[in-house]
């Protein structure tokens, strides 16, 4: 479950790294957690079927590059009182405004949404946190690399 995860409209981060090894081929769940049967009850970042890189709320999304396959990268995404912001290895690549009213007692989603988005590849350092993270604490994140996380 996610009892502990930020909930509600609270402040937040969810942050990974992960390599796509295949495009998906339905929107796949990279990472995220919350309730997946309704819109805006999750928070959450994938690939659709063109590896078109994306955080969604299960409603409306931000939209990232398309991500060639079989390279690590980072991807983050903040939600605080401006809303949410998309980033790629530490860059904002999309910035937005979504509804996002999570449950404290939802699903978490590594690599899948209840085998039923499969993303085929692999994910390394997933963290949630409870706050919106700045853009420089991002990079930072990011340009720690191989040497492992630099908590902000």
């Amino acid at each position: 479950g996610t009892v502990g995860f930020p909930a509600g409209d609270a402040a937040r981060t969810i942050e990974v790294w992960f390599r796509l090894e295949a495009a998906p081929s339905v929107d796949a769940v990279v990472a995220g957690y919350g309730d997946f049967s309704g819109s805006n009850t999750s928070f959450v970042v994938g690939a659709d079927p063109s590896a078109t890189l994306f955080f969604s709320q299960w409603g409306l999304a931000l939209w990232g590059p398309v991500q060639p396959l079989n390279i690590w990268v980072h991807l983050a995404a903040t939600h605080g009182a401006g809303g949410q912001v998309l980033y790629l290895n530490g860059v904002e690549v999309d910035a937005g405004t979504r509804p996002v009213q999570t449950t404290k007692f939802g699903s978490l989603a590594v690599g899948n949404r209840e085998a039923v988005e499969a993303f085929d590849g692999q994910v390394d350092e997933l963290s949630v946190y409870d706050g919106a993270l700045t853009a420089d604490e991002i990079a930072a994140i990011y340009a720690s690399g191989s040497d492992g996380k630099c908590d902000p």
